[in-house]
């Protein structure tokens, strides 16, 4: 099959609907971004250790960091970078569906390795507790049954129970200290992988889980410390300097600067061609494009802690959902150890900013496309 015949027919691959947060569909892209998303992860990470001096454990502790990227002609640009992004619990699944479609396409697949998600925390435990054995880990978050990633927590637990440890989801409420040690209404806990969006644990509810992670009575990951190293938004602005100071490896950082009041009148000038984003948004909340905001809410952005980050426009595609084709927008989120890339899919949304709320968003796994002279080849 020609390059073009086979990504032709692997451009809308469609999978289970039922496959939980999925998009039902699979994004179909060339071998050489995947080599492109490695290369920029791993360099603008390693800048970043530089620029915060964060030590090793705190890179151990970065459980499920996500770089998320929008592809542009010229490759992967950074959006923002993410701790405790959900999501990598369901990529197998989707995964094996993943597969199984491609299979039907391309006649004969390469299997890509898969980094297994559990393999993840047990690596952080191997670094952070060397010599200990980890048998109790949960998976805590203020109200999880709420959440809308409550079922990838849950693949959680499954992923962990069948490497053997002792696992849960406990609302963070249910913590508490008893003689040096951090327990839920289960028992002991060893391993708290936080899912908690109180990054820095200052809210009152999380004084029990600082208190463990400060005294050292459990592993918490990903912690204060992991957030201030990778996702503190003004992290952006430093980038972005170092990127204007021909740094070399950052090419895929996109302009940013403080929205300040001296600096106002230009910013509103140049709004269309800039998403605004809070300090300490996360989950795309108050985040604002610029070719959408009124000059009223512009004006109360000046001094409030907020960066102006060039706008990279998402990946298109047209998919299918039921019998109607919808239009789609893509961004690819890549998790991370610390900066070290351990998985690659991405999200498709409908709306201003990702969501998984309507028929078609959610996550889509890769099928990487690779030609040669001898013709071309899918792989997942």
């Amino acid at each position: 099959m020609t390059a073009q015949a086979l990504h032709d027919a692997c451009s809308c691959l469609e999978l289970s609907p039922d496959l939980p947060l999925a998009s039902g569909t699979a994004l179909c892209l060339e071998r050489a971004l995947l080599e492109q998303l490695v290369e920029t992860t791993q360099s603008i990470g390693g800048v970043l250790a530089g620029l915060t001096g964060a030590a090793p454990e705190v890179h151990a502790a970065g459980l499920f960091n996500s770089f998320d990227y929008h592809l542009s002609a010229e490759g992967p640009r950074l959006i923002e970078i993410n701790t405790n992004a959900g999501g990598a619990f369901l990529q197998q699944a989707l995964l094996e569906d993943a597969r199984g479609a491609a299979a039907r396409v391309c006649g004969a697949i390469e299997p890509r390795p898969f980094h297994a998600p559990a393999g993840m925390i047990l690596a952080a435990w191997a670094a952070l507790r060397p010599g200990r054995t980890l048998s109790s880990v949960a998976i805590v978050d203020v109200a999880p049954e709420s959440e809308p990633l409550y079922r990838d927590m849950l693949a959680a637990v499954d992923a962990l129970r069948l490497v053997g440890l002792e696992a849960r989801v406990s609302g963070i409420g249910s913590l508490r200290l008893e003689d040096g040690r951090l327990v839920d209404a289960h028992g002991p806990v060893e391993l708290v992988y936080n899912r908690c969006t109180d990054f820095l644990l200052a809210a009152p509810g999380s004084a029990v889980l600082r208190q463990a992670w400060e005294t050292g009575a459990a592993v918490v990951a990903p912690n204060p410390d992991v957030y201030r190293a990778y996702a503190d938004k003004r992290l952006l602005l430093r980038l972005a300097a170092e990127r204007c100071a021909l740094r070399p490896g950052l090419e895929g950082v996109l302009p940013t600067v403080e929205v300040t009041a001296g600096a106002a009148e230009e910013l509103w000038r140049e709004r269309r061609g800039l998403v605004f984003k809070p300090f300490s948004g996360f989950g795309s909340r108050g985040v604002l494009l610029g070719a959408k905001i009124s000059r009223r809410r512009f004006d109360a952005l000046a001094d409030a802690g907020y960066i102006a980050q060039a706008y990279a426009p998402p990946l298109m595609r047209l998919v299918r959902v039921g019998s109607e084709t919808a239009r789609v927008k893509a961004d690819i989120r890549v998790w991370t150890h610390g900066y070290t890339p351990w998985y690659a899919a991405a999200r498709l949304y409908r709306g201003q900013v990702s969501g998984m709320r309507q028929p078609g968003e959610g996550f889509a796994p890769i099928v990487w496309l690779d030609s040669d002279a001898q013709g071309a080849r899918c792989s997942a």
